[in-house]
């Protein structure tokens, strides 16, 4: 005969009680005939930063529409410290950034951590600060940010939600070390343990950068680039009664250049001597030997020549003596407002019909450029005109106008003019600009060759491609200050390092196992964007989880405290008390020191506290792994709730060793495992739903009499 038992419980370890007492039969036998339970598993995979040695080598090229960029190990530190040595992270990295590349680092990918610390006011001036576990995104998407002028690079990683794993409580305490040395403590605001699949970002053109360079200063050096007109001081120049007056600067020959991807220039007019004044770009190509035989053609006044502007200002007072501001805009009649009357300036070329703009005194007129959308092989550019009373174009300024213009190619390099009746006086002053930049020289020549090279097709340029200058093996005497040296290692073992690191990330394919020359296996990414050049996205899959660096596992555990603690004072872990790097076989299932019956003697060998010569003592009768629960770890990927049914073929009963039958109504269970690798017991304390656990209970063999004081078997 046996005895069957059904327990459920919403946890794991568990006593369960029943309404009717069982007797259990002498030599009882236990074994676990079902068991059906959902546990959760973190699958926590971690990117240790190589063992580089010399932080300037290179780490990283980076290219963004025809504009190529390296990025070293010490950028990469440098976005990490931004974290961390501001506080906005949970980890402390010590400078110098040495110390950072000596494969001691590790990347969570798959932790997303916010904490509310407390005790933080030395570092940010206030009582409490949230603080989150910086990703490797993150900080990737700002050390490019750093290297580009015109691009706003965001980190737009893609995580999958990792199902049935849910935390809970939000007491975790760290002790790391603020900026000044005072401990940090703090409470959890927000956890999730998602899954991160792809390593994305979020490319935005941006030229703000660009406009708030401080400006140049244009002189109007070059004698031939002024007919008529008198240099008078820095960045002046005066109309005189010679003839019209024209000026010419260009790259070449003047020295001026305005950078297209948000460089500007601006001037403040002054009508002194009356008539008519104007400035703007010609943007055709480099004007090339313009002289006074190119104005023999018989014009005497500003508007004779006005059609070589097509993007600029043009001023004139009207009948009240008023400066007013008009913009020149292709070749469409427009008429001037003063605020009391309408004057008709002689051919005006002007629009919009209706815009017009009070010019005051010392007010500055600014023209500003931009890309726009690339289309079939021609690229847009985007002029905005400004005016305002500072020296610099600031953005809050009066936007007057906006306009664009479409070229052929991707190359943009206007051509300053400057405009005035034969007139003595008239003064255009506060010349400065924004010259173009060694990244818009290396954009512009990209478009122009790229552009025609594949039939007008932009690809909206966006790749990573891992690198490997720059390697130095640990030296053997620590430079100030001293720190614990690593074991040196060799070239081959630094590339496979540095391999392994960019595999995990998706950027090296793990089509070679390990890489023999610095070469060998780098892969482009140019194609992984969607979007346009204005605004795109890019993403490549991670293989963070066939790495060759650690990845460990939380079994059944769900409290943050019990998930997350501090390492060393310098950096938020996984708790170390119930991380595992080795995924369990079996889940054990054990009746737990339940006292099923007391049996009391004398423990002979020591004298007791009353000198009997005896000890009195009592233990429970049962502590036996009565089923074992098998996991299949090959499908432990990610984390998840992961559902276990066994039930055995072949039931192996385990025995109690009761030598008397005994009555409960109770039984203690636990499920825990063993730590593969140190042998420790470690105990679930979550699982999802219910577990069910069915057992069977039958009396063993009556042992035989003894004979002779020994037992047959």
């Amino acid at each position: 005969m046996s005895l069957n038992i059904e327990t459920t419980s919403d946890k794991p370890n568990f006593i369960n009680y029943f309404s009717d007492p069982l007797t259990l039969p002498q030599n009882a036998g236990v074994v676990l005939t079902k068991t059906n339970l959902s546990v959760p598993i973190i699958v926590s995979p971690s990117v240790r930063v190589p063992n580089i040695g010399n932080a300037a080598g290179a780490a990283l090229t980076v290219g963004i529409d025809g504009i190529t960029e390296i990025l070293s190990w010490t950028d990469i530190y440098n976005a990490a410290n931004f974290y961390f040595a501001n506080n906005y992270g949970l980890d402390r990295i010590n400078a110098p950034a040495d110390l950072f590349v000596r494969g001691e680092y590790d990347f969570m990918p798959n932790q997303q951590l916010v904490v509310n610390c407390i005790n933080d006011g030395a570092a940010l001036g206030t009582a409490t600060s949230n603080k989150l576990k910086v990703s490797f995104n993150t900080i990737l998407a700002y050390a490019i940010d750093q290297k580009f002028d015109f691009y706003d690079i965001q980190t737009a990683p893609t995580y999958k939600k990792a199902e049935g794993v849910n935390t809970v409580g939000s007491g975790i305490t760290t002790s790391l070390n603020d900026a000044a040395g005072a401990k940090i403590e703090g409470t959890l605001v927000d956890y999730n343990n998602d899954i991160l699949t792809e390593l994305g970002f979020n490319i935005a053109y941006d030229p703000t950068a660009t406009t708030d360079i401080t400006p140049t200063d244009f002189n109007w050096t070059a004698a031939d680039s002024l007919t008529n007109w008198t240099r008078t001081g820095a960045s002046i120049i005066t109309s005189a009664v010679a003839g019209v007056n024209v000026a010419f600067a260009t790259q070449y020959a003047s020295g001026f250049s305005i950078d297209p991807n948000g460089g500007w220039v601006g001037a403040v007019p002054t009508l002194a001597g009356g008539g008519t004044m104007a400035y703007g770009l010609s943007l055709s190509s480099e004007f090339g030997g313009w002289d006074d035989n190119f104005l023999s053609g018989g014009g005497t006044t500003c508007d004779d020549y006005i059609n070589l502007i097509d993007i600029g200002w043009k001023f004139k007072a009207n009948a009240n003596g008023t400066t007013c501001a008009q913009i020149i805009d292709s070749k469409t009649d427009n008429a001037a407002y003063g605020g009391a009357a309408v004057s008709l300036p002689q051919i005006p070329i002007t629009e919009p019909p209706h815009l017009v703009s009070r010019a005051t005194v010392g007010e500055k007129f600014f023209i500003h450029i931009k890309r726009g959308a690339i289309v079939n092989g021609t690229t847009e550019f985007i002029f905005s005109l400004f005016s305002g009373t500072a020296a610099i174009l600031d953005t809050t300024d009066n936007l007057i106008y906006v306009c664009k213009r479409t070229f052929a190619g991707g190359s943009l390099r206007p051509t300053l003019v400057a405009l005035s009746d034969n007139v003595l006086g008239n003064i255009l002053s506060g010349w400065n600009h924004i010259p173009i930049t060694n990244q818009s020289i290396e954009q512009g020549d990209y478009f122009a060759t790229a552009l025609s090279a594949n039939g007008g097709t932009f690809n909206k340029e966006f790749f990573l491609q891992p690198e490997y200058g720059g390697t130095q093996l640990i030296p053997a005497v620590p430079a100030a200050p001293p720190v614990p040296l690593l074991p040196a290692i060799t070239a081959t073992q630094q590339i496979a390092e540095i391999s392994d690191f960019w595999r995990a990330w998706g950027l090296i394919s793990y089509d070679n196992a390990v890489l023999t020359t610095a070469a060998a296996g780098r892969r482009y990414f140019v194609n992984n964007t969607i979007g346009t050049n204005l605004l795109r996205t890019f993403k490549n899959k991670v293989n963070v989880l066939n790495s060759t660096f650690d990845i460990q596992y939380i079994i059944g555990q769900n409290g943050i405290g019990d998930i997350w603690n501090s390492g060393g004072g310098e950096q938020m872990i996984l708790n170390q008390d119930n991380a595992v790097a080795n995924l369990p076989a079996v889940l054990h299932v054990a009746i737990d020191n339940l006292d099923l019956k007391n049996f009391n003697g004398t423990l002979l060998g020591g004298a007791s506290a009353t000198g009997t010569g005896a000890q009195t003592g009592q233990r429970p009768s049962v502590d036996r792994v009565i089923g074992t629960i098998p996991i299949l770890v090959n499908t432990i990927i990610e984390s998840d709730s992961y559902l276990l049914q066994y039930e055995p073929l072949n039931l192996i009963y385990r025995p109690i060793n009761n030598p008397i039958s005994f009555t409960i109504n109770q039984l203690q269970v636990g499920i825990f495992y063993y730590d593969f690798l140190t042998n420790v017991r470690k105990n679930l304390k979550s699982i999802n739903g219910i577990c069910n656990l069915e057992l069977n209970i039958k009396q063993g063999f009556t042992p035989k009499k003894p004979q002779n004081n020994l037992l047959p078997y």
